[in-house]
């Protein structure tokens, strides 16, 4: 919770048991209905675009991603340029990621890399972004543009390990990226295993849904790809 969206600081206690109630409980009408009241009673309306900032944190909380958007997006709507935009648009792009929004996610996170050039994050998930959006190459090229520009992260050169499997390239260009990923598997091996195993139920569950034939021959493709990274990523724990 952030202290600076609450209406008052003498109300900021009550304010976060109420809405630590709620979430615990998982009330999400009520938590909704809650942030609303607060919404109307608010004099400073400085303080709405955080409100509705924190209300779609919350039910992200609580995995509901679906309401979490609605909140985001008048986040951005009721927030001006100069204020923490940045931070709504790159959470909103997160909650469509979550929703299988692949497209409209990447627009969030242009927007969010424009407020705020040169966060590593922000452009790792654009890059990636693009790969499941089905365009390997300029995945590629972006995140050969990371490397160069030192916003590189573990998880660049694991998705770069994928996605140069995906493109079929040979055996030393492989053996490369896997020396780069090499010296960042121990220390992030939790996140990566976490990271790729939830990808890789989301690419087995894009499988099972009705997708056309060239949409099934790259998303089977990737699955492959991320049992690949994920075998290396162990084989290291194991060595």
């Amino acid at each position: 919770m952030h202290r600076g969206f609450c209406i008052s600081h003498d109300n900021y206690y009550l304010h976060r048991f109420i809405i630590t109630t709620f979430e615990k409980q998982g009330r999400v009408e009520d938590l909704e209905s809650f942030y609303q009241e607060t919404e109307s009673m608010m004099t400073d309306k400085k303080l709405i675009p955080g409100l509705f900032y924190q209300c779609a944190q919350v039910l992200v909380s609580l995995n509901q991603y679906s309401q979490a958007l609605i909140s985001y997006k008048k986040a951005i709507e009721t927030s001006p340029v100069e204020g923490p935009r940045y931070l709504y648009h790159y959470h909103y792009a997160v909650a469509l990621y979550h929703e299988g929004l692949f497209e409209e996610a990447l627009v969030q996170f242009e927007h969010a890399w424009r407020l705020n050039p040169g966060k590593n994050l922000t452009k790792n998930n654009i890059a990636f972004l693009h790969y499941c959006l089905g365009r390997a190459e300029k995945a590629l090229e972006e995140f050969e543009y990371i490397i160069q520009n030192g916003l590189e992260l573990c998880v660049t050169y694991s998705n770069l390990l994928l996605i140069q499997y995906h493109l079929d390239k040979d055996e030393e260009t492989i053996n490369k990226a896997k020396d780069l990923l090499q010296p960042h598997i121990q220390p992030n091996r939790p996140m990566l295993i976490r990271i790729y195993e939830e990808e890789l139920t989301q690419t087995e569950l894009r499988l099972q849904s009705e997708i056309g034939e060239k949409a099934r021959e790259f998303e089977t493709k990737k699955l492959q790809g991320i049992n690949m990274v994920l075998s290396f990523i162990n084989q290291e724990e194991e060595n």
